[in-house]
């Protein structure tokens, strides 16, 4: 465009000094001419260029604005069937595979661009749309992004364009729970199986914990008793394995279950107080550890303890 415009002065300023050769007119006049031309052109040119760059910036926030707009609406499921198809081809999308909803935490040392290029969403070989809605990277990927991901990046399940909002969901709960277990990387909700209700759903661990815990505390041992039923079931309810693994005798550990049993009226034996007393132990943990973890990390309980009387 601005070529456009100077090719067009210098055509008036030739014009002009032809028909001033024509007409006899002074140089003096002619430079006049010439110069008020130029100077009133690179105002114009300043302006012209000024209003230009405004609309395209204004040209690329709409489009934006759409984009974020059609994102929003595809992992909330508002948007009519017709419509999503026609937008999804505008957009390039196959309709015909499955993407992955995602969300991620931004952070005060990654940038949203930054962020977006972590997860892919603007390699060639994942296709998707991403946008920012309340702190958080949000969009859908051809791909998951890498595990090893460093960012904290809840996972949905891969889905069709039009069932995005249930994938939505389930990333968010992931990354939910990736928060209350203070990982990092990239998680979907089967990561975690049952961790992910432990680690969110605190009103539950309340209860159990003083169902199952509390009442350790009368007996003044609530440290042995804990650490001896934590490792009873990591070690799949074996009592040899349990001792070895706390480095007592086994009478040790059936006498401290069955001092558990005592004081909680609960029976060990019951497969639902197992699951009630693992949660319980799970949430008095800090929530879940990382799924690549075992389900207890006994190595802060694994001390060498005095006899009990059941080794008499």
């Amino acid at each position: 465009m601005l070529r456009a415009w100077r090719i067009g002065i210098e055509v008036v300023v030739a014009h002009a000094r032809a028909e001033s050769a024509r007409l006899g007119i002074r140089d003096a006049a002619v430079l006049e001419f010439v110069q008020s031309t130029l100077a009133w052109s690179d105002v114009a040119m300043v302006a012209t260029a000024g209003a230009h760059r405004r609309a395209e910036l204004a040209f690329g926030f709409a489009e934006e604005e759409q984009r974020a707009t059609f994102v929003r609406g595809a992992l909330s499921g508002a948007i009519p069937a017709d419509e999503l198809g026609i937008q999804a081809k505008a957009y390039g999308l196959d309709l015909t595979r499955d993407y992955v909803a995602v969300r991620a935490l931004l952070s005060d040392t990654t940038s949203q661009r930054k962020l977006e290029w972590t997860l892919g969403f603007h390699d060639p070989a994942s296709r998707g749309l991403g946008t920012v809605v309340d702190g958080c990277v949000v969009g859908f990927l051809s791909q998951p992004p890498p595990r090893e991901v460093d960012a904290v990046v809840g996972i949905g399940p891969p889905k069709p364009l039009g069932l995005l909002a249930e994938s939505y969901r389930l990333a968010t709960r992931a990354l939910t729970t990736i928060q209350a277990c203070g990982l990092r990387g990239a998680y979907d909700i089967a990561s975690f199986g049952v961790r992910a209700a432990v680690a969110t759903d605190a009103d539950v661990g309340d209860v159990l914990r003083k169902r199952y815990l509390e009442p350790l505390a009368e007996g003044g041992s609530a440290r042995e008793l804990i650490a001896t039923v934590r490792a009873f079931l990591a070690c799949g309810m074996h009592v040899e394995r349990a001792a070895t693994r706390l480095f007592v005798h086994q009478n040790t550990v059936r006498y401290r279950l069955a001092r558990f049993e005592e004081l909680t009226g609960a029976s060990l034996r019951d497969a639902e107080v197992l699951f009630g007393v693992w949660w319980a132990l799970r949430a008095g943990h800090d929530g879940c550890s990382s799924p690549q973890d075992e389900m207890s990390n006994l190595g802060a309980h694994s001390v060498r303890i005095g006899p009990d009387p059941a080794d008499a």
